[in-house]
C-alpha cells in the first residue's frame, strides 16, 4: 500500500457510529474527482483541436517563407543548399505565388495558383498525403497542356474532374508598350486534394514553376520566394533568426508559421489560458488553480470534521498532510503549492499557501 493510499483510508475507514461520516467523505472526493475529470477531458479535447489546426494549415504551407521585397529570387538552387544545411532544417523548396482567374464551362473562379517543384514538395509540404485524385509527380507528365492540381471544393464549384481542361487568366501575364496585358493559357486538371479545409479546398491551385513562369510572362528563371520546412515546430522562431542572419536582412525577409497565423493561434493560446492549460512552469490558470489538489483537499476538510468515538471535534493530523505534500511534490507535479500546517490550534484547521522550498 502507498503513502498517498494508507493517509487517505486512515480517514476514509469509519466505525459503524461514524458510517455517515464516511459517506459525505466519499461524496465530497466524488465532487472533486468529477471537477478534475471535466477539466481534464476539455483542456484535452481544446488541445487536439488546437494541434489537428496546426497540423492541417502546415500540411498546406511551409513552416518559414522567404522572400524578396524587391522583386523575386534568381538564386534559388544556391539559396536552397544554404538553407538546407542549417541546423533544424528538414528541407526547402522555391515555390511561385500569384492570383489568377480560373473558368471552365461550369463556372469562374479567382484562385492562389502556386508554382512548386513536384520532386522538392513533399520536402516542405504534405501535398501528397492530401491527394484524393492523382499525384503530384503527375503535374511533371508532358502532354499536350501544362497540369494543374486544384481543391475539392474548388473543382465542384467549376464542375470539372482529373482530365478537364480549364482557361487560367492572368492579369499580369505579357509585357508590351503599352504596360502589362492579360494571358489567358490552357491547362489540364491532373490532380484533386482535400485538406478538410474550405479556405484552400476552394481556392488553392499548384502547377510546376515553368508553366508559372510562362503564364505570368518571366523573362528569366526566377520565383516568389523559398519555403523551408524544419524538424520542430515550436522552433520555426529561432529557425526562422538563424536565417535572416545568414541571409543579412533587407532585402530578404523572412516569415513563420507563427507570425503568419498569429491571430488564429493567439485565440486558440487565450482560450486555453483562461480554462487553465499548464505552461511550461505549470502555472496554470483560472480554473485550474481552484482545481489544484491542494484548494481541493483544504476545501473539504475545511467543510466538515470528523468526530470521534467521545463526539469531540478532531481533524486530520496535519503532519500526515504535510508529508503527502512532500510526496506529492517529489513525484515531479506542480510545484507551486504544497500542505503545511501553521503553528495554529486544531480548531482552526490546515491552510494551503505557496512552498518556500
Amino acid at each position: 500500500m502507498t503513502f498517498e493510499l494508507f493517509i487517505a483510508m486512515r480517514y476514509l475507514r469509519a466505525k459503524r457510529k461514524q458510517a455517515f461520516i464516511s459517506v459525505i467523505s466519499l461524496v465530497s472526493i466524488m465532487g472533486v474527482a468529477l471537477g478534475v475529470a471535466a477539466l481534464i477531458i476539455v483542456l484535452g479535447v481544446m488541445n487536439g483541436f488546437s494541434q489537428n489546426l496546426r497540423d492541417k494549415i502546415l500540411g498546406i504551407n511551409a513552416h518559414i517563407v522567404v522572400g524578396n521585397y524587391t522583386g523575386g529570387i534568381s538564386d534559388y538552387s544556391d539559396m536552397s543548399q544554404e538553407l538546407n544545411s542549417l541546423p533544424g532544417v528538414l528541407g526547402s523548396a522555391p515555390f511561385i505565388y500569384t492570383e489568377v482567374m480560373l473558368s471552365s464551362p461550369g463556372g469562374v473562379k479567382g484562385v492562389v495558383l502556386r508554382g512548386i517543384e513536384p520532386q522538392k514538395a513533399s520536402e516542405v509540404l504534405t501535398l501528397d498525403q492530401e491527394m484524393i485524385l492523382g499525384r503530384v509527380g503527375d503535374l511533371e507528365n508532358e502532354k499536350d497542356f501544362p497540369g494543374i492540381i486544384i481543391g475539392r471544393e474548388l473543382s465542384s464549384t467549376i464542375g470539372v474532374t482529373v482530365g478537364d481542361t480549364v482557361n487560367i487568366l492572368s492579369p499580369s501575364g505579357g509585357r508590351t508598350a503599352a504596360g502589362f496585358s492579360p494571358q489567358i493559357s490552357v491547362f489540364e486538371v491532373r490532380g484533386i486534394f482535400s485538406t478538410g479545409m474550405y479556405e484552400y479546398d476552394s481556392s488553392f491551385g499548384y502547377t510546376t514553376i515553368s508553366a508559372a513562369q510562362s503564364i505570368l510572362g518571366f523573362r528569366e528563371d526566377m520565383v516568389t520566394g523559398m519555403e523551408v520546412r524544419v524538424h520542430d515546430v515550436d522552433r520555426a522562431h529561432a529557425v526562422s533568426v538563424t536565417i535572416d542572419e545568414l541571409l543579412g536582412g533587407y532585402p530578404y525577409y523572412v516569415r513563420n508559421w507563427m507570425e503568419m497565423n498569429q491571430n488564429l493561434f493567439a485565440a486558440l493560446q487565450l482560450e486555453k489560458i483562461a480554462m487553465g492549460y499548464p505552461g511550461h512552469d505549470c502555472p496554470g490558470g483560472l480554473i485550474q488553480h481552484s482545481h489544484r489538489p491542494g484548494h481541493a483537499g483544504y476545501g473539504k476538510n475545511q467543510g466538515h470534521r470528523h468526530l470521534d468515538v467521545h463526539g469531540r471535534n478532531q481533524i486530520p493530523d496535519p503532519k500526515d498532510f504535510y508529508l503527502a505534500g512532500n510526496a506529492y511534490r517529489s513525484r515531479g507535479h506542480c510545484p507551486g503549492f504544497c500542505f503545511r500546517a501553521r503553528n495554529q490550534p486544531p480548531a482552526q484547521g490546515i491552510s494551503v499557501y505557496p512552498a518556500s522550498g
